[in-house]
């Protein structure tokens, strides 16, 4: 009977190693598993919590990076203002009531001696320029004042990023009010030209003057405005400022 008891215990310990390893090795790979969604979490991180890599980096001196699309040198300044094509829900709405690609617009400024593009996402945030221009699939236009040699100056490039600063703890406006409640991209890039240096970039229009017939256009606006919307509502779009005479395309 001891025998029988002993080769019982026996088989019994190793039932329980073969089960103890089972769960370690499961435990193990669910690590490795997270380990992995983690990483891939942080890959796809928004574009504010990046930082460009060092090949990646533009130097603001230089002023120069490559089109992500295109390979080809692209001349970027401080104080450019600069467009992309976003694939949002709401860019996409965007595309049809504007009737332009061009749904995203920031202004280049420089930081620590790189570029970034001071922008209004969920807050307003500067995204280093790489970053930035890879975000947009390597489509970008970029849009300089006319004569801004004389006009931008370190003077004036200080001036909009003092504004800029004033509204950094904004976010971002979903229902395109004219208030510096909360601010959307083109009305930041707006208002930090005409308070800085008295430039208006482009006449205000109102939300009326859009075109709203598209389904895609008209779901959006009955999921931000259920009570309707007020077409009187001063707004600027980006692709307003994109088409301004005051400015001259760069790239």
């Amino acid at each position: 009977m001891e025998n029988g008891l002993s080769k019982m215990l026996a088989s019994a310990v190793k039932i329980s190693t073969r089960s103890f390893l089972a769960f370690m090795l499961a435990a193990v790979l669910t690590v490795a598993g997270f380990a992995g969604s983690f990483s891939g979490m942080a890959k796809a991180q928004p574009a504010e919590a990046l930082d460009a890599s060092p090949g990646e980096a533009l130097d603001a001196r230089s002023g120069e990076t490559l089109d992500a699309r295109h390979g080809e040198a692209l001349e970027v300044r401080p104080g450019d203002v600069v467009f992309q094509e976003l694939r949002t829900p709401q860019s996409l709405a965007l595309m049809k009531a504007t009737r332009s690609d061009w749904t995203h617009c920031g202004i280049v400024a420089e930081r620590d001696g790189k570029l970034v593009v001071q922008e209004a996402l969920m807050r307003m945030v500067e995204t280093p320029l790489s970053v930035w221009i890879s975000r947009g699939g390597g489509k970008i236009v970029v849009m300089r004042l006319q004569g801004a040699d004389e006009v931008l100056t370190p003077e004036a490039l200080a001036a909009l990023d003092e504004e800029f600063q004033k509204l950094r703890d904004k976010r971002y406006d979903f229902w395109f009010q004219w208030s510096d409640d909360k601010i959307y991209c083109s009305e930041l890039v707006h208002k930090m030209y005409d308070r800085a240096l008295g430039i208006e970039l482009a006449p205000l229009k109102k939300l009326g003057d859009y075109d709203f017939s598209d389904p895609a256009v008209q779901k959006l606006a009955k999921k931000r405005f259920p009570q309707g919307l007020d077409l009187e509502e001063p707004v600027v779009a980006p692709v307003d400022l994109l088409e301004s005479p005051i400015f001259v395309r760069v790239n």
